[in-house]
């Protein structure tokens, strides 16, 4: 499958004093995409990411890097997601922000990784079931 894209919608408050979309924002940009995209339960079918009472799926950890000022505007950005890596209890997402001018020119602000742990209540990391990592396969390029 190729990578998904979800548009999320800028807040007033995610500006800086000149304009420019907060970094602080960009990281809530980014949960925002992963749970409308990977968590969506639209369709009426909850993904086997769901968690019970006894486990939960935690940002272990967060690289963004930045590529060009994301000037606050009205417009939607264009979150791309993928999943890039499944591991015994862990799975890294990749993002790509984007906007597109007046012409339709696409530019990229940001790309960033988060990696997700699966931990049981005590925070100890649990193994990634056959279903959860069915579903994250979908969420991977064609070529990986």
């Amino acid at each position: 499958m190729e990578s998904r894209r979800t548009l999320v919608s800028l807040r007033w408050g995610d500006q800086d004093p000149y304009g420019h979309v907060n970094n602080v924002a960009i990281v809530r940009l980014l949960e925002e995409a992963r749970v409308r995209g990977i968590w969506d339960a639209s369709d009426g079918i909850l993904p086997p990411l769901d968690c019970t009472e006894a486990t939960r799926v935690l940002v272990s950890q967060i690289e963004i890097r930045y590529r060009t000022v994301l000037d606050y505007g009205p417009d939607p950005v264009e979150v791309e997601l993928e999943v890039k890596r499944i591991g015994g209890g862990s799975f890294a997402i990749g993002y790509r922000i984007t906007t597109r001018d007046s012409a339709g020119i696409e530019r990229s602000h940001a790309e960033a990784t988060t990696t997700m742990v699966f931990v049981d209540l005590a925070g100890s990391v649990i193994r990634i079931s056959s279903a959860q990592r069915a579903y994250l396969r979908s969420w991977m390029p064609e070529s990986s």
